[in-house]
């Protein structure tokens, strides 16, 4: 019985089901993951954009960041004890 089972639990561990290798596939074929990357790439790019314009207009000049070359993050520098204005 543990002989079948240890079979059973590799054959889990070491391969992909059957319906994630279909889903692979199915990514990736027809260009569709090339096509996806371009599409979300201007996507984030407008939403870092209209980032980068939001922080330049509302935030005094003592506020400080970085402007994002790739990736999803920016980095803001807010001077010691600095609060927004109404909070």
């Amino acid at each position: 019985m543990i002989s079948k089972l240890v079979q059973l639990k590799q054959g889990a561990d070491l391969h992909t089901s059957t319906f994630v290798q279909m889903v692979a596939y199915e990514v990736a074929r027809d260009n569709f993951l090339d096509e996806h990357i371009k599409l979300i790439r201007r996507v984030y790019r407008e939403r870092r954009d209209v980032m980068m314009e939001s922080l330049a207009q509302h935030c005094p000049p003592e506020v400080t960041w970085t402007r994002p070359q790739g990736g999803l993050f920016l980095w803001v520098t807010l001077p010691e004890g600095w609060m927004p204005p109404g909070i």
